[in-house]
């Protein structure tokens, strides 16, 4: 079970459905966070892979931060898991290939809502469709909700699916 989000608050219930559906499985978790660390360099990071750019410390502090809170409700749910940051100027190559690292036998993403994940190549639509394992595609909170109310809504909502 890969579970790969972008590090959103929005993206709570999508971590909740991949470890809820991982309890339900009986089978362990990867949680993985996929990012462009280097704001304003991207595109010479894509023309010049090796460049030695500095990352971006607010983008790393979210995802350690979306990690952190990804492991609170793994742990919350007893579910084995293991968390990655990926870095990379194409976030769909890095989500597949975690897939494919980790053997998983189901992707589970967030979008925002039914436009997003229609719209010609949007990162929904092409990982969707580079994926070789099946992809649920979870809908992301319309609302944006910080701090202990992401807690909240993850607890939530393990607690109801694992009934």
């Amino acid at each position: 079970m890969l579970v790969a989000t972008d590090g959103w608050p929005s993206s709570a219930p999508v971590i909740a459905t991949g470890v809820a559906l991982a309890r339900a499985l009986d089978a362990p978790a990867t949680i993985v966070h996929s990012m462009i660390a280097w704001k304003r360099w991207g595109l010479l990071r894509s023309l010049f892979p090796a460049a030695d750019v500095p990352a971006n410390p607010e983008r790393l502090a979210r995802a350690e931060d979306c990690l952190n809170r990804a492991r609170i409700v793994a742990l919350y749910a007893g579910v084995p898991f293991e968390t990655r940051l990926a870095f990379g100027p194409d976030p769909v190559r890095a989500v597949l290939d975690a897939a494919h690292d980790t053997d998983a036998g189901v992707l589970v993403l967030g979008a925002d809502d039914t436009i997003d994940r229609l719209r010609p190549g949007h990162v929904i639509r092409r990982i969707v469709a580079g994926s070789r394992v099946p992809v649920l595609v979870v809908p992301r909170l319309r609302k944006r909700p910080v701090g202990a109310d992401v807690f909240a809504q993850m607890r939530i909502t393990i607690s109801q699916r694992s009934r």
